[in-house]
């Protein structure tokens, strides 16, 4: 199979873009004129760089996060098919150490908006008003989420 570069040897024209006075990346091309790079050297160069596939891989979740899910096969769980498996353990019962990881894993928006589709199932009162604070979530629909039927069946079942 012929390579692009194999067709268009000698062509200059598409490289338009080049700018003037700038060294080219070869010394025999650099002679003081308007010079243009040979994009097919170039092509030689990084021919040796590993190209990372497109397809993307499960990631495996720190060791540190291991005694959060005791029930589970730590090894088959990774964030790519258990992410709401994985933020609900950490904002429900983590240390603080894994709260940072995740807020670094997820960012405080996309963290925010996980709370707001899920209305803050598994989240006690207290921990829901935490993270209302933190991450600007408006206080109008926490209530509504507390206010719920379902909602306080759960959290009043410690009163009885």
């Amino acid at each position: 199979m012929k390579h692009y570069c194999d067709s268009i040897a000698g062509s200059t024209s598409f490289l338009s873009w080049w700018t003037p006075g700038v060294p080219s990346m070869h010394k025999e091309q650099d002679r003081g004129r308007n010079s243009r790079p040979n994009l097919c050297d170039l092509r030689s160069r990084t021919a040796r760089v590993p190209v990372r596939k497109a397809v993307p891989r499960p990631r495996r979740l720190p060791e540190k996060l291991k005694w959060l899910f005791w029930e589970y096969e730590f090894r088959q769980l990774s964030w790519a098919n258990d992410r709401d498996l994985v933020i609900t353990r950490i904002l429900v019962g983590g240390p603080w150490e894994a709260i940072h990881w995740l807020r670094r894993r997820l960012g405080d928006e996309e963290l925010r908006l996980w709370i707001m589709r899920s209305k803050g199932a598994g989240l006690s009162p207290r921990q829901l008003r935490f993270w209302e604070l933190i991450l600007a979530i408006p206080r109008r629909r926490v209530n509504q989420w507390l206010a719920t039927k379902a909602r306080a069946t759960w959290d009043n079942r410690r009163q009885a």
